[in-house]
């Protein structure tokens, strides 16, 4: 059992209810091993081990575990820990075998160990008179021969032991002390108890077993009174108790839950606070280390389990860890601090071996350490079953292997079919088998019989079984109950306390569901609410029909599963109001490449490794997104879908997905939950193409007869080209069922395309953007910029590395009042708009926010300050009017909460939302022609883009009095609203008055002057009353009289009494379904709010840039946006048509709340009229090179949102794509390296980069050496700027790539600005100011050295590191010189060669001129031809 949680159990908690108070009793052999098996200890050093199974204790599950043998030696006495004795005196004997006598056997002994300076409490069992030995059973279960004539030791006297066992052996006054509270161990642990828990009696939960009145002799009329399983009972305690046990509170140890083996007087589970263990009052000494800690078991502060206290039972703990139940040193009432040091208030003593342990259920074998191992999908219960980890292996902190046995050995004996040889699904496959479903359980239907399992107890396991990966919330009356392994993860997830008895059992009130609830699914938790559909006596009603029928009684409740929560399924309010952010859950398939589509991206140079379908849903708004794409080796794409849809939770084919696959969501994804579906057409399985559509045909979610929502048409029509968006489709529809959550998201009809919303999701992995061409905005059909998961990641647009907002462009941005407007922001944010007209037209409505319409936006903020989150109010209310909605809220199911209040102010309040939407649009309407955008007219304009729903709001209002009814909780609705009510009301007034004129008649037969009047008496509401004295017709019958009056009735009275109450009934019955027909009503016009309320995200979320322009620190401007020609681009880089970006005073956005410090404003210029497209960025350390490049990242992404931008001036191109590579990180998750994830990064620009992107490189090459990180850095700023010729920035500290592009017309060479002083004395160490000014030229050097400075590192360190510079700047300048020398001899030696040359054609042509003019002298013949050798020579030795 875990440590004590030091919060106040919420109110209502109870004491432990008779529903598994049957203990099955043990076969025979598994007896023996339980009880015999000797109790294993923690040894001092151990208890470090327990502290951290203490804190990451989870609930216990049975998995790859095993229990290891006992020591074969016995550990001699002055290895033994010291345990203290219960402190009462005694007078130590030396006696020999006279002491031993018949009647010594039974007697209480204590022996004295001096080694551990400590007494130790056990029985004699058998005594050897003659030897004066004893064999002693101690309070653990070992055993020992004792030498009394060489020990110190003392008979324990009967009033002592008695004592003992009435301060903590189990007795009727530790029953009694279960009223004690919660507190820590250590501090004034008692007095705190009693002051949380102290007071007022338990309620003991009785199961109903019987409809003929056989509940409990206590509390059956309190059950039967309020419809409840539960009879409020008295436990045996009292007031005097109370005060007693209060007395002795600062004694007693805070935590300590007692435990015994047969159930009996001693069988009683504390809530804790108050409760003595079996010590004595030596246990002060360890008290003090803890504060008023209290006494344990077998002697002070020791954490022995005392005579018939059960053995722990183990508990699985996150990490690989095993907890301990109390009666085990992991859950006495020690300090937690003391655990945690490994220090204790006691220490046990260590083990025996004389008495074998083995495991219940297996023989004579030896059991072995329990393991656990978190499951893939991390669930707990679900750990170690088909994981890592062998048998036998111990991940984590575990408990010593001497502790193993005799945890295991109850727990496994009650339920055998958890030992881990015996655990298997339900269709009885082991946990080795690859089809093993970690889901289910199988117990042996023979187990219920031979255990004599209760009929409730029976249901819960018979629950657990189809749910054994879930925690169960099991509805028992009024209160949520929690059981055996769900009780311990309780207990430490949500702070509750155990409840009393000797099985772990904790739970809450039906009040508290949505708080517990939404903790546990939040913690990660796969969490099963199990509701009651039948009350006590609807259970008596139905056992009388099977009597009549001869079938065998029933004797507990019908119980339904109504709900499964996890992180991605909460849809109830009260669960999602701290969660503004979509929480969405994914599924996700992998199919092989088609050869078609294969065909197709060969163009692209980025050959795909695989066919990627995604399916995500947002349950508690009913969005589905439904997309497809080819994907990498890297799978690019993918890491870009999950860092912008973020899901909490992911359903994958088991064994199907790719290792890649998986390391990518594990990386990218925080805490999200895995759900593995076998592939196959089953429920519960992962559903191929074929069989989705078959489900979905037949399963009802759309109207008889109607279509599918185009979204899914068209993937059904696109065939085998759509199969693998199918293939996730069906993943996602089979779990939706499995969560019982299908129709209410299918028949919302909100199926999207995930490409649509979040501008990925679709296409070829080698696409440039959704366009790319080079045209206008970037070519036609691009509507949206490309972002990628690492533009995402690096610009920090959503989340910063730490995973929060701060600093964020989404924090810079939004200002929205509505989570519907905040979702449409980020939204917006992973896609950028890419064509001109809709980013002006965005543009525009943002202009007219500040400027004419500025008063309509703060009053429509105002207004929509006051909406809830509208978008999945709507999904909520209209699910419900559609018959779809949550199963717990059917009528069937028995709540005693008032939903029906709850249900109308829901209702009430999206009416009213819907208003307030309706009152802002009113405030623009006003402005008339006043509103120049174009898109912020048709947002608040009806007919367009906003509805027409005046008259419509106006009927849902007007139907009723809905102030009263959200006080009431009942809607009585208008007249004409509703026939049938309108008729009962009708029948009532008619019978109301048939009363009025009766009473008239008898008046008159009475007579005149006497008084006559209705009275209401017992069950009777209308009785005539008379004066005693009144003589009254025959036909009247007397009634029960009172002093001074007679009270009558007649047949006829009887009647219209009855006809009254009929029109009554009748006016319940109609207005029972009064709600739900306006809900359906309402869910018919599902389309016009649903309009309305995207009007408002829209319009909230331009409110939110207007505001974000407004407020901004520092000049804020509107971006140009400026067109571009391919064709005129076409002539070279610099020319007139090519793209450009061209900054004024730009700064980051991040200083837009002024809170973030002070970003230096820069000027920047990217292609454009004679104006490189590339820059090529050196400088210092730190001075400020990353920040400029994401400030223009982020400027374009801003400009292309419909922002204004933190600058004086900005002009640009639209950019189709940004491709970023900065920072230095590992992925530890997917086994890559910095420089793998630097070209990893780099590869998906070269890839896919268009004349239109823009390309950022932050110090490229830097994971490798010096050398091939400078090549690989060229090779790749030589593609981009002569193959692809998009706009770009490359920082880089290889001063050598500068100076190559020095004179290249398509690079800008410029670096940032620093001051440098140098030093005054001979060390080198320069100072450098950074000024964060971009300037042109390279920068130098880097000064590294400063940063060394800067960063703290030793001066000796950082002068050797100058001196080391400046070598290496001399021998590089001195190479620098020697080259320049060799190159001017060479110079020399080519001046002297073309003079050579020049002579030698002089002499030719001189010769040739003497040889024409000789007419054929032979002389000048012969010296042409020598010449022509000598030219020959002079060519060979060029």
């Amino acid at each position: 059992m875990p440590p004590r949680n030091s919060k106040t159990p919420v109110s209502g908690q109870r004491s432990i209810s008779t529903f598994f108070a049957t203990k099955p009793k043990l076969q025979s052999a598994d007896a023996a091993a339980a009880t015999a098996s000797p109790a294993k200890l923690l040894r001092g050093e151990a208890v470090t081990d327990v502290a951290a199974a203490k804190d990451s204790h989870s609930n216990f599950t049975p998995g790859a575990a095993a229990v290891t043998p006992p020591t074969a030696a016995s550990a001699p006495k002055s290895a033994k820990a010291s345990k203290v004795g219960s402190g009462s005196k005694v007078q130590v004997k030396a006696v020999g075998g006279e002491a031993l006598g018949p009647a010594a056997v039974g007697r209480a002994i204590r022996v004295y160990w001096p080694g551990e300076d400590a007494w130790f409490t056990g029985k004699v069992v058998e005594a050897r008179p003659a030897g004066g030995k004893c064999l002693v059973l101690y309070e653990d279960g070992d055993e020992e021969w004792v030498d009394l004539t060489a020990e110190k030791w003392a008979w324990v006297e009967p009033k002592q032991e008695k004592e003992k066992e009435n301060q903590g052996g189990g007795g009727r006054v530790a029953a009694a002390r279960a009223k004690a509270g919660v507190s820590k161990a250590g501090g004034a642990a008692g007095k705190a108890g009693a002051k949380v828990g102290g007071g007022g009696r338990k309620r003991k939960a009785a199961i109903v077993e019987s409809d003929s009145g056989e509940e409990d002799e206590e509390g059956g009329a309190a059950a039967a009174a309020s419809g409840s399983e539960y009879a409020a009972s008295d436990d045996g305690e009292s007031d005097e108790e109370d005060a007693s046990l209060a007395d002795e509170c600062e004694e007693e140890s805070a935590g300590e839950e007692m435990m015994s083996d047969d159930g009996g007087e001693g069988s009683s589970r504390r809530r804790g606070g108050k409760g003595k263990n079996t010590g004595g009052k030596g246990s002060k000494g360890g008290a003090k280390s803890g504060g008023k800690g209290g006494k344990a078991s077998g002697g002070a502060g020791s954490s022995q389990p005392g005579p018939g206290r059960l053995a722990a039972t183990p508990v699985a703990v996150s990490g690989g860890s095993m907890g301990l139940t109390p009666g085990t040193a992991a859950a006495s009432g020690l300090p937690l601090s003391a655990l945690a040091s490994g220090t204790s208030t006691a220490v046990a003593r260590p083990p025996r071996t004389s008495l074998p342990a083995k495991t219940p259920g297996t023989g004579g074998t030896p059991a072995t350490t329990l393991a656990r191992t978190p499951a893939a999908g991390g669930t707990p219960l679900t750990a170690g079953i088909g994981s890592g980890g062998g048998s036998g292996e111990v991940p984590g902190s575990t408990l010593r292997e001497d502790t193993a046995p005799r945890c295991t050995a109850v727990n496994l004996a009650a339920f055998p079919f958890l030992h881990p040889d015996r655990l298997r699904d339900a269709a009885k496959r082991r946990p080795d088998h690859p089809d093993y479903d970690p889901r289910t359980l199988h117990i042996p239907p023979e187990w219920f019989k031979t255990a004599k399992v209760p009929p409730g107890q029976a249901q819960w396991w018979e629950f657990k079984a189809r749910h054994f990966d879930c925690v169960l919330l099991f509805k028992m009356g009024k209160f949520y109950e929690l059981f055996e392994m769900d009780a311990h993860l309780a207990v430490e997830a949500l702070g509750l306390s155990y409840m009393k008895g000797d099985k772990p059992h904790a739970g809450f009130p039906e009040a508290a569901y949505h708080l517990m609830a939404e903790r546990l699914a939040r913690a990660g938790h796969r969490v099963v609410v199990i509701e009651q559909v039948e009350t006590p006596e609807m259970l008596a009603a139905r056992n009388k029909q099977r009597a009549a029928s001869g079938l065998k009684r029933e004797s507990v409740v019908q119980r339904e599963k109504v709900a499964v929560l996890t992180r991605g399924t909460l849809t109830d309010a009260e669960m999602l109001s701290s969660q503004p952010e979509a929480s969405y859950l994914m599924a996700l398939a992998e199919l092989p490449v088609p050869a078609a589509l294969a065909a197709a991206s060969e163009a692209s140079g980025a050959p795909p490794a695989v066919w990627v379908g995604a399916c995500a849903v947002d349950v508690a708004t009913g969005q589905m997104l439904l997309g497809q794409w080819l994907d990498d080796e890297l799978r690019s794409q993918l890491r870009a879908v999950l860092t912008a849809v973020q899901p909490a939770e992911l359903v994958l084919p088991k064994g199907q997905l790719s290792r890649e696959c998986r390391k990518v969501a594990a990386g990218i994804l925080r805490g999200h939950r895995t759900n593995e579906l076998p592939p196959g057409p089953g429920e519960g399985q992962f559903w191929d193409p074929p069989t989705v559509w078959d489900q979905l045909q037949a399963g009802g979610y759309w109207p008889q007869g109607s279509p599918l929502p185009p979204a899914l048409a068209a993937v059904q029509q696109g065939g085998e080209g759509q199969a693998a968006a199918a293939h996730a489709l069906g993943g996602c529809v089979s779990h939706l069922r499995d969560v019982l959550l299908d129709k209410q998201v299918l028949a919302a009809g909100r199926i999207e395309q995930l490409a649509a919303v979040f501008g990925i999701g679709a296409g070829l992995a080698g696409g440039g953007g959704e366009g790319g061409s080079g045209e206008a905005g970037g070519g036609p059909g691009a509507h949206f910029m490309a972002l990628d998961g690492a533009a995402l990641e690096n610009l920090e647009v959503l989340e910063n590395s730490e995973g929060g907002t701060e600093g964020t462009l989404l924090a810079a941005l939004n200002n929205c009042v509505t989570p519907a407007g905040r979702r449409r922001l980020r939204q917006w944010l992973c896609r950028p708009l890419a064509a001109i007209p809709d980013i002006e037209a965005r543009q525009d409505a943002v202009a007219a926010l500040l400027g004419p319409a500025e008063e309509a936006a703060a009053t429509a903020r105002s207004l929509f300050k006051g909406v809830s989150d509208l978008e999945r109010a709507l999904a909520r209310i209209t699910a419900a009017g559609s018959g779809v909605g949550s199963a717990r809220d059917a009528p069937h199911v028995i709540l005693y909460e008032d939903v029906s209040k709850r249900k109308v102010r829901a209702y009430a309040a999206a009416l009213k939302g819907l208003q307030q939407i309706q009152d802002a649009a009113a405030a623009f309407q006003a402005l008339g022609d006043g509103i120049s955008s174009s898109l912020l007219k048709s947002l608040v304009t009806p007919g367009e883009l906003f509805p027409s729903m005046a008259d419509a709001l106006a009927e849902m209002q007007n139907a009723t009095d809905w102030a009263e009814a959200e006080t009431s909780g009942r809607v009585d609705p208008a007249p004409g609203v509703d026939e049938a009510y309108d008729a009962a009301l009708a029948l009532i007034e008619e019978s109301e008055q048939q009363l009025k004129d009766f009473l008239q008649e008898a008046k008159k037969e009475v007579g005149a002057g006497v008084r006559v009047q209705y009275v209401s008496l017992n069950k009777e509401s209308h009785v005539l009353e008379v004066p005693e004295s009144a003589r009254v017709p025959g036909t009247w019958t007397p009634r029960a009289n009172k002093k001074g009056v007679k009270r009558y009735s007649c047949s006829r009275l009887e009647a219209l009494v009855k006809q009254r109450e009929a029109a009554y009934d009748g006016k319940e019955r109609a207005q029972g379904g009064i709600l739900l027909g306006m809900m359906a009503a309402f869910a018919r016009r599902r389309q016009l709010w649903a309009a309305a309320v995207e009007c408002m995200a829209q319009l909230d979320a331009l409110m939110s840039l207007a505001v974000a322009a407004a407020c901004g620190a520092g000049t804020m401007c509107r971006p140009k946006l400026v067109p571009w020609s391919a064709a005129a681009a076409s002539g070279g880089g610099g020319g007139s048509g090519a793209p450009l970006f061209r900054a004024k005073g730009l700064r980051h956005p991040a200083g837009l709340s002024g809170r973030d410090g002070t970003f230096v404003p820069n000027d920047i210029e990217l292609g454009g009229k004679d104006v490189p497209p590339f820059l090529v960025l050196t400088g210092p350390n730190m001075g400020g090179k990353s920040t400029l490049m994401r400030q223009v990242c982020l400027a374009a992404l801003m400009a292309q949102v419909g922002a204004w931008v933190p600058a004086e001036s900005l002009e640009l191109s639209p950019t189709d794509a940004v491709f970023v590579r900065m920072g230095a990180r590992d992925r530890i998750m997917l086994g890559q390296s910095t420089f793998f994830v630097e070209l990893s990064e780099t590869s998906a620009a070269l890839h896919r980069a268009t004349p239109s992107s823009l390309v950022i490189l932050d110090e490229l090459g830097r994971g490798t050496s010096t050398g091939d990180g400078a090549a690989i850095a060229a090779a790749v700023l030589d593609h981009l700027t002569q193959r692809v010729g998009c706009r770009g920035m490359f920082a880089t500290h290889y001063h050598h790539i500068a100076d190559s592009h020095a004179s290249d017309p398509r690079v800008s060479i410029k670096h940032m600005g620093c001051a440098v002083t140098p030093s005054p004395t001979a060390d080198g160490l320069e100072e450098v100011t950074f000024l964060y000014r971009l300037a042109d030229g390279a920068c130098p050097k880097s000064y590294g050295t400063n940063v060394a400075r800067l960063a703290g590192l030793p001066d000796a360190v950082v002068r050797r590191a100058a001196a080391k510079a400046q070598e290496s700047e001399e021998e590089r300048q001195a190479a620098a010189a020697a080259g320049a020398q060799g190159c001017s001899r060479q110079e020399e030696h080519r001046q002297a060669e073309k003079e050579q040359e020049k002579e030698l054609a002089r002499r030719v042509q001189a010769a040739c001129t003497a040889a024409t003019a000789g007419g054929g002298d032979a002389a000048a013949a012969a010296a042409v031809l020598e010449l022509q050798r000598e030219v020959q020579r002079f060519l060979r030795l060029q």
